[in-house]
């Protein structure tokens, strides 16, 4: 007789275990230092992000309006300042500090000269902005400093009150640096003897005018 042939019994299907469950990790309590380092790092974050929003917008932010927005003091709004400007994700933030403010920037979506400008006919201090100005500019590109500036954004000044203005300061000591330099073509330059000999100066003055001729 045939034998008959044995039938295979499926393999039971394997069940799904079921994830077994974990115990919930406890939160870490943090130590009130840790707590206030956090609170101070928030803090330092939206100040950072407020000055760079403000930089887009091609403005800057006095100390007076940033400890308005932290609805604390000037004294603790400029230590926190400081403390953060010293760190690394800072470093594009700039401040000018002036005689009645400082002004917080981000560099170089705002130029420093801008803002120092900015700064110095807000306050209106014609002679302070002219012997900042001039001695600037003396020192960082070299140049005499046209009295055009002084009429331009952001001053708004006229020649003749920078004119007056020079003679007034022509008598104070403090001012003694500042010297003045009529070009060839009838151009009233301003230059610091602190950073240019006024051979220097003049020569500075000539040259640029003949190759500004040339354009």
């Amino acid at each position: 007789m045939p034998r008959k042939k044995k039938t295979e019994t499926p393999a039971p299907e394997e069940k799904e275990q079921a994830p077994i469950p974990q115990e919930e990790q406890p939160e870490i309590e943090l130590t009130p230092e840790e707590r206030a380092a956090q609170a101070k790092e928030r803090l330092c974050q939206a100040m950072a992000a407020a000055i760079r929003d403000a930089a887009k917008k091609g403005k800057y932010m006095k100390l007076t309006e940033i400890s308005e927005v932290l609805e604390a003091d000037k004294t603790f709004a400029l230590e926190l300042l400081d403390e953060m400007m010293a760190l690394p994700d800072y470093e594009d933030l700039r401040m000018y500090k002036s005689s009645k403010d400082r002004y917080y920037y981000s560099y170089p979506t705002i130029a420093n000269n801008y803002v120092r400008g900015c700064a110095l006919a807000e306050e209106g201090n014609l002679e302070g902005i002219i012997a900042e100005v001039v001695r600037y500019e003396s020192k960082r590109y070299p140049r005499a400093t046209i009295i055009d500036t002084f009429t331009r954004f952001p001053y708004h000044y006229t020649k003749e009150q920078v004119k007056s203005m020079l003679a007034v300061m022509e008598g104070k000591k403090e001012y003694g640096d500042i010297q003045t330099y009529t070009s060839q073509k009838g151009n009233l330059y301003i230059f610091s003897t602190n950073s240019l000999t006024p051979q220097y100066a003049k020569a500075l003055v000539e040259i640029g005018e003949d190759v500004k001729q040339w354009f």
